[in-house]
């Protein structure tokens, strides 16, 4: 006899949101393995030895020589449970000019849902090492878009000095962990990257634009045939101007990357199989469960957008005043030290009347819906930065977000941009490729599901192994998928 498949996994493979679902035994992070990583909690003479041999390579960086610091060493060491995640990052540099040295070259940033389990911080002149221990700074309501930071108390800091730190840090989800250059305009001697999971999350590492350098990658473990241990190297990756906190990154800038790409899960009277989760494609679907999680109902949002629009006629009028509230009442939580993609409720943004830049776009959609008007959460990207990328999470495309309302004639509303008016995109963001979800896609979503479980019924009536294989089960459902209308792509602004 068939039984119905989870509903909630279908939609997850539909939507492409399928995460959450996995029914899977954690196992228990192992701390003290994890505080080993970090080089700055290391005993001298470790320290001491490394330093030295990290050194040797520094004479063959070019452009060094006119750089405020060289990174000698940026290392990024991941473990990825099924729960949480342990990360721990390590950073030294060699300092060559010390009243240029920038923030986030002494004090590391975190995200804001993370905990810092370890951290430690050294100086090395002249043969002596100089320990020091550091604090995390909490990110307290009403704040949560604040980053967690760890802080150091560094002592005078001297050209020729090597500083170093390390931050151990937990999380209580899997998480995508990357390498970036961690200050500006530096030559970078070795970057390195190493990831072990569980074997129910599949990462790869990506190299892009970087095909001049040494780049090295190692794939020490596979669990259900995708690796589940891996690591990777690069050496003498040049200095660029400060990067974005987040994907995407400029055609001409080398990045160095760990890429999620699937989640190996069961279906309940199937088997097993991985659910892939790259793909731009998938990205409107998420949209969609972004904008329902928005629009709950809530006193605050209600009372506050039937009072800017009291007594304003036109639909269109309406959306400009709540435009122009969320962009010049909310303050924007700008800088390295927030997360500009938090996504706290839209009745605690209305509260705290501080907003994340993807927050401002949540809480224009919630006051939208609350007065009956249609608005959508749009993936924007500039045509400077290429075209959509399949080998990466859906967001991870997108440099930023807007609300496009109507549907034959879309007006588009950016209310974290200080330069965007209503009904149209910033003019500095140039021509764009913008992605949003077609109306009414969650119940699409719900009668596709309903569909595919119909079919496959049918099938095991048949024969009771036509799906045994779940890896083709997923891919005829997402092939499927495919074939219908979840979003549209649009190009909007520039000549």
């Amino acid at each position: 006899m068939f039984r119905r498949i989870s509903m909630g996994l279908f939609l997850g493979l539909v939507l492409g949101t399928a995460l959450s679902l996995i029914s899977v035994p954690a196992r228990a992070a192992n701390d003290s393995g994890k505080e080993n990583w970090a080089i700055a909690q290391r005993s001298p003479k470790q320290i001491v030895s490394f330093v030295d041999r990290v050194l040797k390579a520094e004479k063959d960086v070019p452009g060094g020589e006119s750089a405020s610091v060289v990174v000698l060493y940026n290392q990024v060491m991941a473990d990825i449970d099924i729960s949480s995640t342990k990360l721990c990052r390590n950073l030294i540099l060699l300092v060559q000019d010390p009243s240029k040295l920038p923030e986030r070259a002494l004090h590391p940033y975190t995200t804001a849902e993370s905990e810092i389990t370890a951290m430690g911080a050294f100086r090395y002149r002249d043969g002596k090492l100089y320990q020091l221990a550091g604090r995390q700074l909490d990110s307290t309501p009403p704040d949560p878009p604040r980053r967690g930071q760890a802080r150091f108390s560094w002592p005078d800091i001297q050209t020729g000095d090597v500083i170093g730190w390390s931050v151990v840090s937990s999380y209580p989800d899997p998480i995508y962990a990357r390498v970036l250059p961690a200050v500006t305009q530096v030559p970078v001697v070795r970057s390195n990257l190493r990831v072990v999971t569980t074997g129910y999350d599949a990462y790869k590492i990506v190299g892009r634009n970087g095909d001049d350098h040494d780049y090295k990658l190692v794939v020490s473990r596979k669990t259900n045939g995708l690796p589940s241990d891996l690591s990777a190297s690069m050496n003498y990756l040049p200095g660029y101007p400060e990067l974005p906190l987040s994907p995407p990154y400029g055609a001409d800038v080398p990045v160095f990357e760990v890429v999620h790409v699937g989640r190996y899960t069961t279906l309940p009277g199937v088997g097993r199989g991985w659910i892939p989760t790259t793909g731009w494609r998938r990205v409107a679907r998420h949209f969609a469960m972004i904008e329902e999680e928005a629009g709950v109902a809530s006193t605050e949002v209600d009372s506050l957008a039937h009072a800017l629009t009291d007594g304003v006629e036109t639909d269109v009028e309406k959306e400009a005043a709540i435009f122009d509230f969320v962009q010049n009442k909310v303050e924007s939580a700008r800088g390295p030290q927030y997360d500009r993609f938090s996504q706290r409720k839209a009745s605690l943004v209305a509260k705290s009347m501080l907003a994340s830049d993807m927050e401002k776009i949540l809480l224009m959609e919630s006051l939208l819906q609350a007065v009956q008007l249609d608005g959508r959460i749009a993936g924007v990207r500039r045509e400077a930065y290429g075209p959509l990328e399949d080998d990466l999470p859906g967001y991870q495309n997108f440099t930023d977000f807007a609300v496009r309302c109507g549907e034959d004639s879309p007006r588009w509303y950016v209310p974290y941009a200080p330069d965007a008016a209503p009904r149209q995109m910033p003019p500095s963001w140039g021509r764009c490729t913008v992605l949003s979800p077609v109306a009414g896609v969650m119940q699409k979503a719900f009668e596709f599901n309903m569909k595919v479980q119909d079919k496959m019924g049918e099938a095991l009536e048949e024969d009771s192994m036509a799906l045994a294989n779940t890896d083709a089960l997923i891919e005829k459902v997402d092939a499927a998928a495919d074939k219908e209308t979840w979003y549209r792509l649009e190009t909007v602004g520039g000549n």
